[in-house]
């Protein structure tokens, strides 16, 4: 193999890691936030105990809908940057920067605001318990 289909290979696994990494964030964030919407409409007594809770429990939602939002707009950018090398490769190369700099933008943002949003959700149901 050349180092170029090498190089291609490592870039592929690399990717696909990523796909499963933002699978994996869609689904613990669609996940909390159902379950955690769920139990706030299902038991609204509960916030009632611990009025912080109610406002910690809104940033939660808030950073784990990010994610999902980030991790969209991280497949349309690839979309985008895919679609430039194929009709527009003599642009590619000026473009990609921009392109992949956006990527990791997505992609950092995504990761830490679904952090956020589970440790948010933590700090809420510590409140509740009352530890």
């Amino acid at each position: 193999m050349s180092p170029r289909e090498v190089d291609n290979q490592e870039w592929e696994e690399i990717r696909s890691r990523i796909d499963s990494l933002a699978g994996a964030v869609f689904v613990l964030s669609g996940g909390a936030l159902s379950i955690s919407i769920g139990l706030v409409f299902g038991h609204t007594e509960l916030l009632s105990r611990e009025p912080t809770a109610g406002a910690v429990l809104v940033w939660a939602w808030w950073l784990l809908v990010s994610p999902i939002i980030a991790f969209v707009l991280l497949k349309v950018n690839v979309i985008v940057q895919k679609y430039i090398l194929l009709d527009h490769p003599k642009k590619h190369a000026s473009v990609r920067p921009v392109t992949n700099g956006i990527s990791w933008l997505f992609g950092v943002t995504g990761v830490l605001c679904f952090c956020g949003g589970m440790v948010c959700l933590v700090v809420v149901a510590q409140l509740l318990a009352g530890v």
